[in-house]
C-alpha cells in the first residue's frame, strides 16, 4: 500500500512538472519567427556571408541567382553599420509578412553614418518562409 502511495505521488508530480515547463506564453508567433529569420538575414549580409544570406530565399529565386550574382546585388551591405527590427506585420492566411528595419550605414569616404527604411516581403510557400525578391 506504501509502494502506490510513493508511485502515484511521483507520477503527479511528474504530471505537475510537465504542464509547467512549457507554458503558452513560450509559444513563437509567426510575426516572431518572421521577423527573427529577417535578421539572420541581414546579419548574414553585414557579415558578407552571402551563400547564408541567399539561403533565406525561395528554392526558385536560388535557382536562377547564384551566391556570387546575389553578392554583387547587396555588396553594399558591408557598409551597414546597424539594423533594427521595427516591425513585422504578418497576413497568415495570404502566407506573407511585412518586414520593416532601419538600416544605418556609413558613406565609404565620407564617414557619415546615414539611415534608411527598408521594407521587405517574405512568403510562406510549402511551410517555409523565405524574402521575396523580383527577378529582373
Amino acid at each position: 500500500m506504501k509502494y502506490h502511495k510513493v508511485l502515484i505521488a511521483g507520477v503527479a508530480i511528474s504530471l505537475l512538472t510537465g504542464c509547467g515547463a512549457n507554458p503558452v506564453s513560450e509559444k513563437v508567433t509567426i510575426e516572431e519567427k518572421v521577423g527573427s529569420l529577417a535578421k539572420e538575414r541581414i546579419d548574414a549580409l553585414m557579415r558578407g556571408d552571402y551563400e547564408s544570406a541567399i539561403s533565406y530565399t525561395s528554392d526558385a529565386y536560388q535557382s536562377v541567382v547564384s551566391p556570387a550574382q546575389y553578392a554583387q546585388k547587396y555588396s553594399g551591405s558591408r557598409s551597414w553599420v546597424s539594423a533594427e527590427l521595427v516591425q513585422v506585420k504578418c497576413e497568415v492566411a495570404e502566407n506573407f509578412c511585412m518586414v520593416g528595419f532601419n538600416l544605418s550605414y556609413k558613406f565609404p569616404r565620407m564617414g557619415d553614418v546615414q539611415s534608411v527604411k527598408s521594407t521587405q516581403r517574405w512568403l510562406r510557400v510549402a511551410e517555409r518562409w523565405s524574402i521575396y525578391h523580383k527577378l529582373n
